[in-house]
């Protein structure tokens, strides 16, 4: 019965990861159309696009939301260059993501046609670890980079910086997320024990 229940537990898994590798890779490519979009279309065209509809802005720090109104919002200016940056952040983030996924979607997959201990596997965990990793060392950088392309954006300092309660506003480019680095780190020894697993597997199989 526990054997029973851990199989469906891995093929539920697998399915769930292979959903996320579905949605992670529409997201892929709207962000992809959206690029192109904004290469061959003119600041007019963008202006008349949100003129046309109605254009809600809100800003998420943490646990805190924010929602701006008409005054904020009324201030857009296109900057097709932060636009586009913005956009290609999106994009290596969405690589980096379903590359995680997909590793583990492969990893999850071997373990339920037994294959464990493997240096295939070892090396798809290894890879699932330099991605924590990437993200650990840069998810900082990119937050600070959306802050201040919203501010750009919407001119949200100068709103900031007329309130009695605001003197300036700073970012902070460089950090870490050690939560991040700490699961990258463990994730990365874990690749080392399936390896010493692959060699004591071997070492086994020649001695039989």
């Amino acid at each position: 019965m526990n054997l029973k229940n851990y199989n469906s537990f891995l093929k539920t898994l697998n399915l769930l990861f292979y959903g996320l590798l579905i949605v992670v890779g529409i997201i892929f490519l709207l962000m992809i159309a959206s690029l192109m979009g904004v290469l061959i279309s003119s600041p007019n065209k963008i202006y008349n696009l949100i003129n046309k509809g109605q254009l809600f802005t809100s800003l998420q720090i943490y646990g805190l939301e924010l929602h701006f109104n008409e005054k904020v919002v009324n201030n857009f200016i296109y900057d097709q260059k932060i636009i586009y940056t913005l956009l290609l952040i999106g994009i290596l983030y969405s690589i980096v993501i379903f590359t995680i996924i997909f590793f583990t979607r492969k990893l999850v997959k071997s373990i339920v046609c037994k294959d464990i201990f493997t240096i295939t596997n070892s090396k798809r965990i290894s890879l699932i670890s330099y991605g924590f990793i990437f993200l650990s060392l840069t998810l900082h950088s990119m937050e600070s980079y959306l802050f201040y392309a919203f501010s750009k954006l919407f001119q949200l300092n100068s709103f900031l910086e007329n309130t009695d309660w605001v003197d300036s506003t700073t970012y902070h480019v460089f950090g870490i997320q050690w939560s991040l680095l700490l699961a990258g780190i463990i994730i990365w020894t874990i690749s080392k024990v399936f390896k010493y697993g692959c060699f004591l597997q071997e070492e086994y199989d020649n001695t039989i």
